[in-house]
């Protein structure tokens, strides 16, 4: 199973289960994904590793903010 089928099964789960925090996630991610296939050096081509990147950068974003966020207070 691809990630992408994957993500569209975990999110009926967590529609099905009102589980926001994981219903928002998991749109934050196909979001991304959507900025990345209108840019201009898009080659057209979503794959696993296209999902990988994008999930990784998300990752790195969301902990760069958890950070700033325990800073602030």
């Amino acid at each position: 199973m691809s990630i992408q089928e994957e993500l569209r099964a975990e999110l009926k789960d967590a529609t099905r289960a009102r589980d926001q925090p994981r219903l928002d996630v998991i749109r934050a991610i196909e979001t991304e994904l959507t900025v990345v296939r209108t840019g201009k050096n898009f080659d057209g081509k979503v794959d696993d590793a296209l999902y990988l990147k994008i999930i990784a950068a998300y990752v790195k974003k969301m902990q760069k903010a958890r950070a700033e966020y325990l800073k602030a207070g």
